[in-house]
């Protein structure tokens, strides 16, 4: 046996995951395929609970001083109408959210990572299978057979470790796909407090800061929207920005820091989230949609849930699904409200009259809209809502 854990995907999930595993004394092989640093397309807006998980980690001040710059809450714009929501507590010293490009987040985790003696990190190192053999995963990589007593798929939206122990399943409703690129201002230009979220007709615009003088745009899209990036990604982007008014005018005066990537179908799913000696983490565990900006901070919360559920079943030498299906108990619970909220949005802003309605409901009641981000950062649940929190949306009072 070659460590105990044997986690694929050293990205946001598979650093937490091991970091915690490693801090219970558990041996762990971190494998990925790329090297490090890399760009990702992803929003880069990390939540409270999100941040709360970092400094739990003990990583927030190395992340801090990486390059990032917090952001107080959320703004939707569409067809005229504003709401500004603030995440709840933040006056009284809860955390705000944290814009950060990924590879400035993900080289502050894989050092730590590789700091740590109980973590082997080994990089350009591809999965091609996955077997259980009696009390032993197999891993065969490029660079030979990996052993361990179980396997964490930590390996993002396509994962092998998904497909390899038979949880992948074929995803009913929209194709959406996700586009961004990074831009610079001038030093005078203010900072952003808040992420902005614009519903246009072609697609949905999220406004990140990233850091001082810096944003990322990113942009969601339906699969026939996306069809014209195919072989002129930068144009369709620029195109995009330029037909949508608000954007283009806050984007003056800017330069590009980076050139548009592309990722989708965003849509995943697993069939669960648990097998025989493996689980899965983060977006290899299914991924709904980009649009509430929760991938990062889910992966963080998730892989705290899952080492604990790992070292459990190590101490107790079992590895069944049933002995590993707490994790997926607490993770579905943990997401249940987000998903929620989620699909809520994306049928929401099929219907424009409808969409401009409730985002001019939650400007004139930011108290509202405060609670709905506290439901959707996991500071509380859909049972805290009013009944004068339901009645506003309903009627648009």
């Amino acid at each position: 046996m070659d460590a105990e854990v044997v986690i694929v995907g050293a990205g946001v999930a598979g650093c937490a995951t091991a970091l915690h595993l490693a801090a219970r004394g558990r041996e762990v092989i971190l494998l990925d395929r790329s090297g490090f640093p890399r760009e990702k397309v992803c929003g880069e807006g990390l939540m409270p609970h999100g941040v709360a998980e970092l400094s739990q980690l003990g990583l927030l001040a190395a992340v801090k001083e990486a390059g990032v710059l917090p952001f107080r809450g959320i703004s939707y714009h569409v067809a005229g109408a504003s709401a500004l929501g603030e995440f709840p507590g933040i006056d009284e010293g809860a955390p705000t959210g944290l814009g950060v490009r990924r590879w400035r987040l993900d080289t502050v985790m894989l050092d730590a990572a590789r700091a740590h003696d109980k973590i082997d990190v080994r990089l350009g190192s591809k999965v091609r299978a996955i077997g259980v053999s009696g009390s032993q995963v197999i891993l065969e990589t490029n660079d030979g057979d990996v052993w361990g007593k179980i396997v964490v798929g930590a390996d993002g939206l396509h994962s092998t470790v998904r497909k390899e122990l038979g949880l992948s399943r074929s995803v009913k409703g929209r194709h959406r796909y996700g586009v961004r690129a990074h831009f610079r201002f001038p030093p005078q230009r203010e900072d952003r407090l808040y992420v902005d979220v614009h519903i246009a007709p072609s697609a949905e615009f999220y406004v990140t800061p990233t850091a001082p003088g810096e944003v990322n745009i990113a942009l969601l899209l339906e699969e026939e929207a996306a069809r014209r990036f195919n072989g002129n990604l930068d144009g369709a982007f620029y195109d995009l920005i330029s037909d949508y008014t608000p954007v283009r005018e806050f984007l003056y005066g800017g330069q590009p820091l980076t050139k548009p990537k592309l990722v989708g179908p965003l849509r995943q799913a697993a069939k669960r989230l648990v097998s025989r000696r493996g689980l899965l983490v983060g977006d290899a565990g299914g991924f709904i949609d980009g649009i509430t900006g929760e991938g990062m901070s889910i992966a963080l919360v998730s892989a705290r849930m899952a080492a604990i559920t790992v070292d459990e079943a190590l101490t107790r030498d079992r590895f069944e699904p049933r002995d590993l299906a707490i994790y997926e108990r607490r993770q579905r619970q943990m997401s249940r409200d987000m998903i929620r909220f989620t699909e809520a949005i994306l049928w929401g802003i099929r219907y424009p009259k409808l969409a401009r309605r409730v985002v001019g409901t939650l400007g004139r009641h930011p108290d509202t809209f405060s609670r709905l981000l506290g439901i959707n950062t996991g500071k509380g649940l859909y049972g805290s809502l009013r009944w004068k929190d339901l009645w506003r949306l309903i009627a648009g009072s």
